[in-house]
């Protein structure tokens, strides 16, 4: 059995439960993209690609949205990010419990590319192609509506976390949304902690001096 202050096994068997949950309720996650993925997670994981910052003019302190493209990429990937220091700076000014202070402390000090964390990935394809292969592929569409701004038509896997936007004779795809559920977002949010905590561990344990053998 591990010793009672041997914590890897335990911290390995969270991750690998909380992330067995996730395979099994998770909507459709793109290239692996999941929700809190950070900017500089991103440019790792993509390191021939081209990031290109996009400005929308609705865009507010908090919003953050790059465009990603490159050989092995078809189509233009989107990803919206959010800026979570805002709120921390935020919640240091009212606060008052040490473990919050110093939590928001913390993300307050996280340079840009660690601070702004995926919210939402879009995929728009090079040429647009038929609705029915999504169909054959995930079954009819539990929702069907036009957007509020351009009116333009969409359809909704609700289960999956997709949101499709078609062109005006709704037979072809003009682009795809991968949304995350709350549950979602609570998971790997809970992953990625444990994570956190893991490595820190580890830190803290390569840092301690070896004891000495006994002589006897």
């Amino acid at each position: 059995m591990p010793r009672s202050g041997s914590r890897p096994w335990l911290v390995s068997l969270m991750l690998a439960a909380l992330l067995a949950t996730s395979m099994a309720a998770r909507a459709e996650i793109y290239r692996g993209i999941q929700p809190g993925t950070t900017l500089s997670e991103l440019r790792r994981a993509f390191p021939g690609a081209e990031f290109r910052r996009l400005r929308p003019a609705w865009a507010k302190e908090a919003d953050v949205m790059y465009k990603i493209t490159g050989n092995g990429l078809p189509g233009t990937t989107v990803v919206m990010l959010r800026d979570a220091r805002p709120y921390y700076r935020l919640l240091i000014e009212t606060a008052t419990i040490a473990a919050v202070l110093s939590l928001a402390r913390e993300h307050v000090e996280l340079s840009d590319e660690d601070a702004w964390a995926v919210e939402l990935v879009r995929w728009l394809p090079e040429a647009p192609f038929p609705v029915e292969r999504l169909i054959a592929k995930y079954g009819k569409w539990d929702k069907k509506d036009y957007g509020d701004e351009d009116m333009a038509p969409y359809v909704q896997w609700v289960g999956r976390g997709l949101v499709v936007e078609l062109s005006n004779d709704e037979m072809y795809v003009l682009r795809i949304d991968y949304e995350f559920t709350d549950a979602e977002r609570k998971i790997y949010a809970r992953a990625r902690d444990l994570r956190r905590k893991y490595l820190e561990w580890k830190r803290q344990s390569s840092a301690r001096p070896t004891p000495m053998p006994r002589s006897d």
